[in-house]
């Protein structure tokens, strides 16, 4: 009966240490960067993204038209030696012209020298950064992603700006082309 009560107690009081919850020493200020600061590096974060996304989605979108330049020029360079003189230059301005708009909004916003970072930070300098003051650190990476995403509003809209020239200049060109020949304005 004896061994039967301490077994009894045994159990009781490891289902009571059991029970309670583990003490966990929280973190101070110091050792971790506020919700705030989170909240903002998140926001920042996931903002760059998304405009690096768009940027990509535009580049391959100018792929695309380029390719279609090619196309176009490749089916129409004998149409367009029958053209007259200043049909013919027309339309080679155009299509050269919707070449060279694209392939120079393709490569807009490659990060030349003092042009800035387009990616926002590198995570090896933030975990470095992290590990010694992760306040500081967290504050500097919103910081960085911010600037980043603003260059990035900058890349996107003269990327969609120079891709509806070349669109339009694809087009022009191809009208031009397709109008003299109809109305005859051949050599």
């Amino acid at each position: 009966m004896r061994c039967l009560g301490k077994s009894l107690l045994a159990f009781v009081a490891g289902a009571a240490l059991a029970s309670r919850e583990p003490v966990v020493r929280a973190a101070t200020d110091d050792e971790r960067a506020p919700d705030g600061e989170m909240l903002a590096l998140e926001v920042a974060a996931r903002f760059n993204e998304t405009l690096l996304a768009n940027v990509d989605a535009i580049d391959m979108g100018l792929t695309a038209i380029l390719a279609g330049i090619v196309a176009v020029d490749v089916f129409t360079i004998d149409k367009v030696r029958e053209l007259r003189e200043p049909e013919q230059w027309i339309a080679l301005s155009l299509l050269a012209g919707a070449m060279l708009v694209c392939i120079a909004g393709y490569f807009f916003g490659i990060p030349w020298r003092g042009f800035g970072n387009r990616d926002g930070l590198l995570p090896s300098s933030f975990i470095a950064d992290f590990v010694r003051d992760p306040v500081d650190a967290t504050a500097d990476a919103a910081q960085q992603l911010a600037k980043a995403g603003e260059i990035n509003l900058t890349v996107r809209l003269w990327k969609r700006i120079l891709t509806a020239i070349a669109l339009a200049l694809l087009i022009m060109g191809v009208a031009v082309v397709t109008l003299a020949r109809a109305s005859g304005k051949v050599v």
